[in-house]
């Protein structure tokens, strides 16, 4: 096992480690979107200047295996824009046309020179782009202790919550920001992300038509399942069950609920939110929170938790179930199987997530999970010590397959 986990890190390597929160802070974050999750890439110049702009529309999944080696593309995620002008400094502008057009977008900057970017510009990109956790404190580090660059010498909380990031993946991450700096404009930020999803696909071995959704944090990653239940069913209640609360991330609860976790937003970090209410469109979410350990400090039986829990509630025939088991909190327990606590009429309707944010498993679990039809949250900012956060989520075969085969058409997201 030692030897898996540790080929595995190097399989994922230099491009997942401190390069990865420069693609995660993506889909969903917490900012407003259109549940159709279509996405707009745009180049754009000032109107000074003669007029270009260039639009792909997407999806928000994007298949590794065959029909990348065939030659063949599936719809690639990308939620940024380069704009590159000759009287301001480049930009990476992270872009999301809603239904009414209207985008929402806030400017990184990028080094404007040819020579590589030093290890403060790329600091300073790891550092944006997230929400009120990464950013620098006076210390120089996040609020989790971490400087968005390596420390030599550190003992590393990696397995937890959060790392500076290694001398590999800090490199990694400087190529490349040098790599977006010279490329043209149009493509460049999807095929890097293009590029971390295939490696991603390839290394955990992922099950052929399998879908990696990034986000920028584990929590963000909460979004996903429930925007799927909701893009499938888009009518019907979502009961929302969160476990092991108290022993993952601070955040989740809210997330799971629909809810903004956090003042700052990724795609929109100039505003501010209001923690714990909700994120328009994701409407009748109803939650259910069972904590980790009971007041005398045992493991509480999530499914019975689960059990008594719908017991006391309104039969409801239309209901679909988003279930999350927790696959190594951070004590290290795994919560047991909620869709043990459902009729068998009831687990037709449920969607199951497996949290493997620790990432303190064998790499093959990840793939098994896919296999067996749940979705897997994933994180790059713990154990494999990417910079943090950025997470990503496994989408399995069966609803990659219902979500192209015409997914219902849900109301949109309003801004």
């Amino acid at each position: 096992m030692a030897h898996e986990l540790s080929s595995s890190r190097r399989s994922l390597g230099a491009k997942f480690d401190a390069s990865s929160h420069l693609f995660f802070a993506l889909l969903l974050s917490a900012a407003p979107l259109g549940v159709s999750l279509s996405i707009v890439t745009e180049l754009r110049r000032p109107a000074r200047q003669s007029q270009c702009t260039v639009h792909m529309s997407s999806s928000f999944l994007e298949e590794g295996g065959e029909e990348h080696a065939a030659g063949k593309r599936s719809p690639v995620m990308s939620l940024a824009t380069l704009d590159r002008t000759t009287t301001q400094p480049r930009t990476l502008r992270h872009v999301v046309t809603l239904p009414d057009g209207v985008p929402l977008s806030k400017p990184l900057v990028l080094p404007t020179s040819r020579p590589a970017p030093c290890k403060s510009e790329v600091s300073d990109v790891l550092a944006s782009g997230g929400d009120s956790r990464v950013v620098m404190c006076a210390s120089g580090a996040n609020a989790y202790h971490c400087p968005p660059h390596p420390v030599d010498g550190a003992i590393v909380r990696g397995s937890c919550t959060g790392s500076p990031p290694t001398e590999i993946g800090f490199r990694s991450a400087a190529e490349v920001l040098h790599r977006l700096g010279q490329a043209p404009a149009a493509s460049a930020v999807g095929m890097e992300m293009e590029g971390v999803r295939r490696r991603l696909h390839a290394a955990l071995k992922l099950p052929q038509g399998s879908a990696i959704v990034l986000t920028a944090s584990g929590t963000c990653a909460e979004y996903i399942p429930l925007a799927i239940a909701r893009q499938l069913n888009p009518t019907a209640s979502i009961l929302s069950v969160h476990t092991a609360e108290g022993e993952t991330g601070s955040g989740g609860v809210w997330a799971c609920g629909g809810k903004y976790f956090n003042t700052m937003v990724p795609l929109d970090p100039g505003s501010s939110r209001e923690e714990g209410t909700g994120v328009p469109g994701f409407h009748d979410i109803d939650l259910i929170a069972i904590p980790a350990r009971d007041a005398s400090g045992r493991q509480v039986d999530a499914p019975a938790a689960l059990a008594e829990a719908l017991r006391l509630k309104a039969h409801d025939e239309e209901r679909v179930f988003v279930l999350r088991d927790v696959v190594g909190t951070k004590t290290g327990f795994e919560t047991d199987d909620l869709a043990a606590a459902l009729a068998p009429e009831q687990r037709e309707r449920a969607y199951k997530v497996v949290d493997l944010c620790q990432m303190r498993k064998p790499l093959g679990d990840v793939a098994k999970h896919a296999a067996y039809g749940s979705m897997v949250l994933l994180t790059g900012s713990k154990f494999f010590q990417g910079s943090a956060f950025s997470a990503a989520v496994v989408v399995p075969v069966d609803i990659v397959t219902k979500l192209k085969e015409g997914a219902a058409a849900a109301p949109p997201l309003p801004a």
